[in-house]
């Protein structure tokens, strides 16, 4: 398989002014591009990228990602091309976009960018999500905004979801959800990402989608009606439920 491992330093470039458009990342100097399209993504691949012998396997796994990703947020009609950046290793991310990162998503310009190495990627529903729930739901908390991309290819470093939040809970790393929420970023990656996405599983197949999109709006009278509970009374239930499982 191209894709397998990393989601853990994602970019989500959500307050920022800088999003490039993809005709500025093009020319950016000191990359050549081999260039390919699929029905929803247009490629730009560098030609350092081992990605370059397998678009055809590339695209497949960016087109069914993205189907993935409508179903998760219910099918929002997002029609738009997306422009998918690959490079082949983190320096050229860095000198492409300036950041260091797995994957970058620009939800306003309808950017991804992603590292692929012969020994592991960026996923590309974790950035495919950034682009069409921020342009469907709006910027949302970072917290619910990662999480929800993590949960929308399914599984931690190949792991299913559930049984990774379990581990942490037998090993008392899961962090409050005060933090989980409030401090988000300072929290240990391989904690933070997979707690959000296990619990925020646990309310989809809870509750349903709408208690996400309630307290992705900030609106917890919403939230309170769908669950019949709060959020910390939600996040209790789930704890316990992971024990006793």
């Amino acid at each position: 398989m191209l894709f397998s491992l990393l989601t853990t330093s994602c970019q989500l470039l959500d307050g920022t002014p800088r999003q490039p458009e993809p005709e500025r990342l093009a020319a950016t100097s000191g990359f050549v591009w081999v260039t390919d399209s699929s029905e929803h993504f247009r490629l730009h691949i560098d030609t350092g990228s081992i990605a370059v012998g397998r678009r055809d396997l590339l695209k497949f796994q960016l087109e069914n990602d993205r189907t993935k990703v409508l179903w998760l947020v219910g099918d929002t009609g997002y029609v738009r091309p997306i422009d998918a950046f690959i490079v082949g290793t983190p320096e050229a991310m860095q000198r492409l976009t300036g950041q260091s990162a797995n994957g970058i998503a620009y939800h306003k310009s309808h950017v991804i960018v992603l590292t692929v190495t012969p020994s592991w990627s960026a996923i590309p529903a974790h950035e495919i999500f950034h682009i069409i729930a921020m342009n469907a739901w709006g910027t949302g908390p970072v917290w619910l905004n990662e999480g929800m991309a993590v949960l929308a290819d399914g599984r931690w470093h190949d792991r299913p979801l559930h049984d990774v939040a379990r581990e942490l809970l037998d090993g008392q790393q899961l962090v409050s959800l005060e933090r989980l929420i409030r401090r988000f970023r300072d929290g240990e990656a391989a904690v933070v990402y997979p707690q959000a996405a296990s619990l925020l599983k646990y309310i989809v197949d809870q509750y349903g989608l709408d208690a996400v999109k309630a307290l992705w709006h900030g609106d917890d009278e919403d939230f309170l009606r769908i669950a019949g509970k709060d959020l910390a009374a939600v996040e209790a239930s789930w704890r316990t439920w992971l024990a006793s499982e």
